[in-house]
């Protein structure tokens, strides 16, 4: 048995009749957040301080479904969902927790989150009243000498909310496969720098950009270094961007001959953050750049220069809060 479950392995001790809660099968998954704080024994010994024993049980109809995982930003996410016979959710609860805070308060959340679902803190229904039809009259009472003030009751356990951070910064390292203004379908090396100054909204915020990646066409070497200013719609794990980019070209031509020219455009992307372990994780963009003003004469490889380059960067990045 974990630490969780030795100190909160008490049963709970009802001020009056338990509360009836239908037999609940428990289905824990924590396997995508930190090591400790996937611990199912210690997350049922948490609830077992509030809903009487024999609740969970193995094969269920109900079940109280609890996933805990990383979020984009580094913190937790717990979420607890109770789901009936026939598969649908009946009841659930999200919460997102900072970087900093430890699995067992995360877990110790979760339970109280689980308990409330389940009904552990609704009053029993009243006791029907004895009506005795011909009862002798009783004996006066005696008085009752005043009962001594308890002290107040412990003050509820702060639920901790995720604040937004205040910055962001990426630096990622990969490959890039595409079609650029200045050259055709091809690959190459890719690095990206991205900042997000600010963040008012949970799901909106600023976020700048600057990559080098280098193609060749036709013998020629390419070298494009864009600079993005995107607004970035966050949903899940995804990110919906849009913005202004200027892209500087450099393509060395002939010994004597270089070409240096600049693009200014509009800018697409979707992108994602997957396998976030700590601070590193594994990130995908989808982009596309519709240019629309030239500066620079085009390269020799291409006198006629697209108006779109679109590709697929994937890329280990570190993040940085």
């Amino acid at each position: 048995m974990t630490l969780l479950g030795v100190v909160f392995s008490a049963q709970p001790a009802f001020g009056h009749e338990p509360p009836v809660i239908l037999p609940t099968q428990l289905d824990f998954d924590a396997s995508r957040a930190p090591k400790v704080c996937n611990d199912a024994d210690g997350f049922a010994s948490l609830l077992g301080g509030w809903v009487p024993k024999g609740v969970l049980r193995e094969n269920a109809e109900r079940r109280l479904v609890v996933r805990i995982r990383w979020t984009p930003t580094g913190g937790k996410r717990a979420e607890v969902s109770l789901v009936d016979a026939q598969g649908a959710v009946v009841a659930e609860r999200h919460a997102e927790y900072e970087a900093a805070a430890e699995c067992h308060f995360v877990l110790h959340d979760a339970a109280r989150s689980a308990a409330q679902l389940l009904g552990a803190f609704e009053p029993p229904p009243p006791k029907e009243p004895v009506i005795c039809p011909v009862c002798p009259p009783s004996a006066p009472s005696p008085p009752t000498r005043p009962l001594p003030t308890s002290p107040p009751p412990a003050p509820p356990v702060p639920t901790i909310t995720h604040a937004p951070t205040l910055h962001r910064s990426s630096f990622g390292i990969g490959a890039l496969i595409g079609s650029g203004i200045h050259s055709g379908l091809g690959g190459g090396p890719y690095m990206l720098l991205s900042y997000a100054p600010w963040r008012q909204w949970s799901h909106v915020h600023v976020e700048f950009e600057g990559s080098w990646t280098s193609q060749t066409s036709e013998s020629i070497r390419t070298h494009a270094i864009p600079l993005v200013g995107s607004l970035c719609l966050v949903r899940g794990v995804v990110r919906f961007c849009g913005g202004l980019a200027t892209t500087v070209f450099y393509s060395k031509q002939s010994p004597i001959h270089d070409e240096l020219h600049l693009m200014v455009g509009g800018n697409v992307r979707i992108g994602t953050e997957l396998f976030v372990r700590g601070p590193f994780a594994i990130r995908a963009d989808v982009f596309g750049r519709l240019a629309f003003a030239r500066f620079g004469n085009a390269t020799m490889a291409i006198d006629d220069p697209n108006r779109f380059a679109a590709g697929l960067a994937v890329m280990g990045a570190w993040l940085c809060d």
